[in-house]
């Protein structure tokens, strides 16, 4: 399954999430100072505050864009059960959720900056 989308959210607590759609298990900030923290079914990603405003995801299965001088910011798999992925905001329920083929991917996550990105972009392998 090929994916390849970009859309912005409103990162209320300044943090995105990309999670199993029916993972109870959301990862603990240790503190605060981290670009992401994770746990198998979840990865939560620091970004700009919201009163900034929102942030530009990009989600894609393939990494054949070329770096826009993104800086990676965490490298891993994240296991997916359900075969339901959600990329968003817990807290405000803005979600974006991604059918996949697979429960279980190698994931990269790259941003624009290393404190407070306004942009990331998720790439599933």
């Amino acid at each position: 399954m090929e994916i390849k989308t970009t859309f912005s959210i409103l990162p209320i607590y300044g943090q995105v999430a990309i999670l199993d759609a029916e993972t109870a298990d959301i990862p603990e900030w240790k503190t605060g100072n981290e670009s992401c923290v994770a746990a198998a079914q979840a990865i939560l990603v620091a970004t700009q505050a919201d009163t900034a405003g929102r942030v530009t995801v990009h989600v894609s299965t393939s990494n054949d864009e070329e770096s826009r001088g993104e800086l990676k910011i965490f490298s891993g798999t994240i296991s997916i059960p359900s075969k339901k992925l959600q990329v968003g905001n817990i807290i405000s329920g803005e979600l974006t959720s991604f059918d996949l083929g697979a429960s279980e991917y190698s994931i990269h996550i790259y941003a624009n900056r290393v404190e407070e990105p306004s942009e990331i972009r998720i790439v599933l392998d």
